[in-house]
């Protein structure tokens, strides 16, 4: 099935890998100063309104029919915490208004809301999460919708242990994605998701790892197979030094396709996972984060695809007021059967300037490219915001 550049970005990026594998594209922020006063000690409230002017070159993420518009975007924020002791419950939520200066078809409000509850009893604690994301995408299907429209739910339970030489994990997790496209709604899902995860000391400032997953990956139309995935890694997480974090993992993962629509069988596969992290404090106010990640995954063309990202990153603090951040990465996305292989990088920075205690100013620019065996998915992409934000 042929489908455009930026379905193929919204689609793997949402649900293409499993949820131990993604990285969260619209983060709330945990940040509760309680600037007016509303709250107490220990029940704190805080808000936010950020506005941002985006010029983007390439809005629909396509080589085929490039249009650039000038892009409004407001963003309302609240959060809420209480704390008792060790204890707490907190609701972020983040709306996002994007308002197109050229194509207005595609204006609409986003939503993003998460909610957490952490409790401890003696050396357990537990976490019952919920994420929400109702997103809106520049898009046009042959003139049939305006906007790819988007939900995502996750709920999560974890409860761990928190002992004198080792920790444990135990974690589940179900998630259910909708698309609200006549063409694409084929693949909306129900994704269970089971993980293990036991931490012990070999020596000092450094520990052992060994984790096992599972996911259970169902699709409502039957045109798409069903999947299951097993994982099995071994790592080592440590503190070299006082400037320096790491974190790296080898095992092999498996995933199961159930072949029930019966087009084209798709082959089991068993593949190695390796994931490499280092945090390195080069100065007291600069850190370098350096990610490597490749791993087989679920892929919407061909089943099975093996994913490689390479990430960098740098941020600084210039001063009290001034701090700013850059970051590239590359990828390759290779089909288990071939013909529709991807691979792509990007570059971005930017600057914020603190005018006072309530006050904010960004500066951000952005660049991506995406290369594909079919043209269909390439694209070249540019924007760049200012923006403003205002604490209360």
């Amino acid at each position: 099935m042929r489908v455009s550049g930026i379905v193929v970005a919204v689609l793997t990026a949402l649900f293409a890998a499993p949820a131990w594998a993604q990285e969260d594209a619209q983060p709330v922020q945990d940040d509760y100063q309680d600037y007016l006063g509303l709250g107490t000690k220990q029940f704190k409230v805080r808000g936010r309104m950020g506005t941002e002017i985006w010029f983007d070159n390439n809005i629909l993420l396509t080589d085929k029919k490039e249009i650039d518009d000038i892009v409004v975007v407001l963003q309302p924020e609240l959060n809420v915490r209480f704390d008792h002791g060790q204890d707490y419950v907190k609701l972020d939520y983040r709306g996002r208004d994007r308002i197109y200066t050229d194509n207005d078809d595609f204006n609409g409000m986003e939503h993003y809301l998460n909610g957490m509850v952490h409790f401890k009893i003696d050396k357990f604690y537990v976490d019952l999460s919920d994420d929400y994301a109702n997103r809106r995408d520049p898009f046009n299907n042959l003139q049939i919708q305006d906007k790819l429209v988007t939900l995502q739910n996750d709920a999560r339970f974890l409860v761990g242990g928190d002992f004198d030489k080792f920790d444990l994990e135990l974690s589940v997790g179900i998630r259910r994605f909708e698309i609200f496209d006549p063409l694409f709604d084929l693949f909306d899902h129900r994704r269970w998701d089971v993980g293990f995860t036991g931490f012990f000391d070999i020596m000092p400032k450094t520990q052992a790892l060994i984790e096992y997953g599972y996911t259970n990956t169902e699709y409502d139309d039957e045109q798409v197979d069903n999947f299951i995935t097993h994982r099995f890694l071994a790592g080592i997480k440590g503190t070299p030094s006082a400037k320096i974090r790491t974190t790296t993992k080898i095992g092999v993962v498996r995933v199961i396709a159930d072949d029930r629509n019966n087009f084209d069988d798709t082959d089991d596969k068993t593949d190695l996972y390796v994931g490499l992290a280092l945090d390195w404090d080069v100065t007291s106010n600069g850190t370098l984060s350096l990610g490597l990640v490749r791993q087989p995954v679920e892929s919407i063309f061909t089943g099975i695809a093996i994913t490689t990202r390479f990430d960098m990153g740098y941020k600084h603090k210039f001063n009290e007021r001034i701090s700013g951040k850059m970051g590239l990465y590359y990828e390759t996305i290779t089909e288990s059967k071939g013909g529709e292989d991807r691979w792509g990088w990007g570059l971005s920075g930017g600057v914020s300037y603190k005018v006072g205690r309530h006050l904010h100013l960004d500066l951000w620019g952005e660049y991506r490219a995406k290369r594909s065996d079919d043209d269909n998915f390439e694209f070249d992409n540019m924007r760049g915001y200012f923006g403003a934000g205002l604490d209360f």
